[in-house]
Formats: C-alpha cells, structure tokens, sequence
C-alpha cells in the first residue's frame, strides 16, 4: 500500500482559486477589454479643428478648386529662368492667393466654434502670404534667396505646416498651400 503521507505522490496537485489568482485573471481580461476597445475605435474623438458647417468647407472646396486653376495659369517659381520673372511670377500668385482667402474669410460661417478655428486659419494665411511677398522681395534682387516660413506661435511648426493640416482635417486638400514657390 502507498504511503499517502509521503511528498511523493503521483496524482497532479489541484488548482486553487486563491485571491491573488483571481486577481490576476481579472487583470488580464480588464488589458483584454481596454486592448479590445482601443482596437475597435472606442476613445475616438473628433479632432478640434474639424469645422462644423460642412456645407462652407463645401463652398471653400469649390472656391480653393477655382484658386488652384487661377495658378495654373502662372508659371511657378521652378519653371522661371530669371529672378526677375520668379518674383513677378510669385506676386502674381500672391494676389491669386489673397483673393481666395478674401473670399473664404468673407463667406466664414458665424458659429463661434467654427470662427475660432477659423480665425487661426485665416491668420496663418496671412503670415504665409507675408512670407511669400518677402520672398518675391528678395528673389527680385538675389537668383539665391531661399523662402523662409515663418513659425505659428501657438503650435510651433510652420504655417505652411499648420495650413496643410486644418485643410487635411476638414477634408479640404485644394486649401492647402500650394508648393509653388519652393
């Protein structure tokens, strides 16, 4: 007969459902659920900057389409052999540029969320288009001036950057910046 008393016994040993176990367990399938719901877009929020008057980003869409036809009509800074003509060309663009943003900021809805961001994206417009006209200043005299973008304050990138990314947001790639210059 086997000695039961002995340490060396050949059944497994059961599994007890101590505290620290079921702690354990729980731990794993809260990450599960967290990982889980992550996954299936569970904390997305709409990014602040997305305007709510769909039908204006609409009207800005048309309204940048028609801009960009406008600047195809002038050569861009790259195709232009002299400085010269690169500045004439660039303050042509500039003007093309400033009526397009005339225009939308006229016609900006009047929801003060939507006007808020707006209010920036206008704003940044303006300090690009500054950019752009110092630029056409210097090339006009210098074949080796170089376009300098000048920094947004608040969110410390470019405003060409900064452009780009409110127009990308709102489904409005026409109203980005158009790269012609550099």
């Amino acid at each position: 007969m086997p000695d039961t008393l002995s340490p060396e016994v050949d059944e497994p040993l059961a599994m007890r459902w101590s505290i620290g176990r079921i702690l354990a367990v729980l731990a794993f399938l809260a990450m599960v659920a967290f990982w889980a719901w992550i996954f299936t877009g569970g904390p997305k929020k709409a990014n602040p900057d997305r305007l709510a008057d769909r039908a204006w980003v609409s009207t800005a869409v048309d309204r940048c389409q028609r801009m960009l036809d406008d600047l195809d009509e002038i050569p861009s800074a790259a195709e232009t052999p002299t400085p010269a003509e690169r500045a004439k060309n660039v303050r042509a663009a500039d003007a093309v540029l400033s009526k397009m943003v005339d225009d939308l900021e006229a016609s900006a809805p009047t929801d003060p969320k939507d006007r808020e961001v707006l209010d920036h994206w206008f704003n940044d417009w303006r300090v690009y288009l500054k950019d752009r006209a110092r630029y056409a200043d210097a090339v006009a005299t210098d074949p080796g001036a170089v376009f300098e973008i000048t920094e947004n304050e608040r969110l410390h990138r470019g405003v060409d950057d900064t452009l780009k990314t409110f127009a990308d947001v709102n489904d409005m790639p026409d109203c980005a910046p158009p790269g012609d210059v550099g």
